[in-house]
């Protein structure tokens, strides 16, 4: 048995291109890109600079840190791997990197709706 038969949640399937993000989650990193010519940093998975188009990419670290961009509450289950979590929190956080990304909130305290608002929380990746 491997450590991914326990694990019931859908594994995304990293391409040539995505690869590298993913080699950096399983040593918990959080990898972004950016680009060598303008530096600007973006999501993972791009082959070429939004900005200046640029294709001469590089993989850095991220701080870490950054602040919620938007979330929500789910309360449906729509994959049986998210069934015991319910209900759950997952959102886009804008790192201060500038770069979005889309995650899953652990460790933090329910609240509702209208309790929590945009920037209302920082955030730290583990």
């Amino acid at each position: 048995m491997t450590p991914n038969d326990e694990y019931k949640k859908l594994l995304p399937s990293p391409d040539n291109v995505s690869r590298e993000f993913f080699e950096g989650v399983k040593r918990h990193e959080l990898l972004i890109q950016q680009c060598v010519s303008c530096e600007k940093h973006m999501s993972p998975g791009r082959m070429q600079c939004p900005l200046c188009w640029s294709r001469d990419l590089k993989w850095v670290k991220a701080k870490g840190t950054g602040k919620i961009y938007t979330y929500s509450v789910m309360h449906q289950k729509y994959h049986p791997g998210w069934e015991e979590d319910i209900p759950y929190n997952f959102g886009i956080v804008e790192l201060d990197e500038g770069v979005r990304l889309h995650t899953n909130f652990v460790e933090i305290a329910e609240k509702s709706d209208k309790e929590v608002k945009r920037n209302d929380l920082n955030v730290v990746i583990k």
